[in-house]
């Protein structure tokens, strides 16, 4: 476990696995998880529910970030190659770019729409 510990260089990681254990790391990143969803949700209702699409949108790309972390981590527990994690992170920031700009251009485009309509 030290060994593990000495190579990774993430500080915040490094301090909560050592201060709290396993439990109190995993219990960080499922916190860290939910704030980032409730975050979205609070847009969305801060926008008085005009950006469905962006928030969803954000979504999408949140859920494909997890997917590939997730098969780098099974890849790297097999001995195989993976994904590096800061091209997934970049990816990551490309996706939620592209997506939620997409889903803006959705949302306005339906309050165009809506604001024609009586």
């Amino acid at each position: 476990m030290a060994q593990n510990i000495d190579q990774t260089q993430q500080i915040l990681f490094i301090l909560v696995l050592l201060t709290f254990g396993l439990g109190g790391l995993i219990a960080a990143k499922i916190a860290f998880t939910l704030i980032l969803i409730f975050a979205a949700f609070f847009v969305y209702l801060r926008s008085g529910k005009k950006s469905y699409w962006m928030v969803n949108c954000f979504l999408v790309s949140f859920v494909i970030f997890g997917a590939m972390a997730t098969m780098a981590n099974i890849q790297a527990a097999l001995g195989l190659s993976f994904m590096s994690p800061l091209k997934i992170i970049f990816i990551f920031f490309g996706m939620v770019l592209v997506f939620v700009e997409a889903g803006d251009i959705i949302d306005n485009q339906m309050v165009q729409t809506q604001m024609k309509d009586p």
